[in-house]
């Protein structure tokens, strides 16, 4: 018989631990590999933190000298921390299974390693297997999905009779893997008129004759004959200095032929 309520939440605590653990009886039948989205489930709660917590005993009914009289607080009431956890992983697990419209066979698979995948994930791209070309299995997770080439939409003909006109895309096409990066109002690989090369070296041989000719015009300035500005009250005889006393000598600025 136990006594001392810091024995009493020992046992407790290390008895109802195992609802965490993968060791756990109600979750012993799980097959023990990475694909199981159960087990992924169950490895996040492998944490340091859910190993060393402590369970809360909460006294039901009988001797409180008793262990077994002691349970742990549930998730929900009247449904133990086992059922609300299994109810927990059966969401999870459905969740996954169901985070696509597309079904199974459709989605993407592991990486082909031989010419008969390479022809059955071509099939299932709807792709001829010259034109198939899965991404490096560099571990970045694209399985056997294509590498399509990097063109826009904007890039495509716009006079083809496209099943969805304005996204230049037929029925069943595959999507590249950047869809939305090379939509139409976003990056466009479209071809220029000219060559880059032809381009730099016209803006190049422009920018060096216009610097010339600042230079020569910097040089050799060159202007416009002007008349002499012309000012009211005698261009201004009195405001320049002139004697009041004295009558402004005539100026002409203009002469009648």
């Amino acid at each position: 018989m136990v006594v001392d309520d810091e024995e009493k939440a020992n046992i407790l605590n290390t008895f109802f631990s195992t609802v965490f653990t993968v060791e756990n009886e109600m979750l012993g039948e799980i097959p023990r590999n990475n694909e199981n989205p159960i087990l992924r489930v169950t490895n996040l709660t492998q944490e340091e933190d859910w190993r060393i917590a402590n369970v809360v005993p909460i006294f039901k009914k009988g001797s409180k000298s008793e262990p077994g009289n002691d349970r742990p607080h549930g998730f929900m009431r009247n449904r133990s921390c086992q059922t609300n956890l299994i109810s927990f992983y059966e969401e999870v697990s459905y969740r996954l299974d169901h985070a696509s419209d597309l079904p199974k066979h459709l989605l993407p698979g592991p990486y082909p390693k031989t010419e008969a995948e390479r022809a059955a994930a071509a099939k299932k791209y709807n792709m001829l297997l010259e034109d198939y070309k899965p991404f490096p299995d560099d571990g970045m997770g694209y399985g056997d999905y294509p590498m399509l080439p990097d063109k826009s939409q904007e890039e495509r003909d716009p006079w083809y009779t496209w099943d969805n006109p304005i996204s230049r895309r037929n029925w069943g096409e595959v999507m590249h893997w950047d869809f939305d990066k090379f939509i139409r109002v976003r990056v466009d690989t479209s071809p220029t008129p000219a060559p880059f090369n032809t381009m730099v070296k016209v803006v190049v041989i422009f920018l060096l004759t216009m610097s010339a000719l600042f230079y020569i015009g910097h040089v050799f300035p060159s202007y416009s004959p002007v008349a002499p500005k012309q000012y009211p009250y005698n261009n201004l005889y009195l405001e320049y200095g002139g004697d009041p006393d004295k009558a402004p000598a005539e100026e002409k600025n203009y002469v009648f032929k």
